[in-house]
């Protein structure tokens, strides 16, 4: 017997039992109450199925795209406070892009040193030099 056909058996209608005894006043119709919390169930069920089969592959395709035409948006409406802000945008950018090339060169000498073959020094080389910046402006 398996512990689905246990919990049908002894686990449901004595719940449904004192479910029934609690609401005396207002009595519970059991098939009722099991039709509905079938039918949620289905569509909860038949729903997750659509959007792991049919809706997140087809975004999936489009998503990159999006995420381009996001930045070009992004920096399309702030173009007024680009060119008006142009010398405090270079002041941040300046000391980062250095900020990222120096640790790339760092790391990726230490990748030669230590002869770590290309496939663990390249992405090595990419998470030392990251930081949170671009997670910031994301």
């Amino acid at each position: 017997m398996s512990a689905v056909s246990v919990l049908l058996l002894f686990g449901i209608p004595p719940a449904l039992d004192k479910f029934a005894y609690i609401h005396r006043e207002h009595r519970v119709d059991i098939i009722s109450e099991l039709s509905v919390a079938a039918i949620v169930l289905v569509a909860v069920v038949a729903g997750l199925l659509w959007l792991n089969t049919t809706l997140l592959p087809t975004l999936d395709r489009f998503s990159m795209g999006f995420l381009v035409l996001m930045i070009v948006l992004i920096f399309v409406t702030q173009a007024p406070t680009i060119t008006d802000n142009i010398v405090g945008i270079l002041i941040i950018a300046l000391p980062l892009t250095l900020q990222t090339l120096l640790i790339w060169a760092i790391t990726y000498a230490l990748a030669i040193w230590l002869q770590l073959s290309y496939d663990v020094a390249g992405p090595a080389t990419l998470i030392a030099c990251s930081n949170f910046f671009e997670m910031a402006v994301a």
